[in-house]
């Protein structure tokens, strides 16, 4: 995984991590922004970047992707 810095700040890192406690009740940590581009039969669908949380205390996942 290539880990970029989309994030300007450490302060939006910190409002993603606790909108993921806020919405879904799990502490988690910013890891990366991932660039990421889907295709559908040759032609792009959608190109973003793709958040990489770690989830802590969750029973079965250890990750999030927003």
């Amino acid at each position: 995984m290539r880990k970029t810095d989309r994030f300007s700040s450490e302060v939006s890192r910190k409002s993603l991590a606790n909108a993921t406690y806020d919405l879904d009740g799990w502490k988690a940590t910013w890891v990366a922004s991932v660039p990421v581009k889907e295709t559908f039969e040759r032609e792009t669908v959608w190109e973003g970047f793709v958040e990489v949380l770690n989830l802590q205390g969750h029973p079965t996942a250890s990750r999030c992707y927003d």
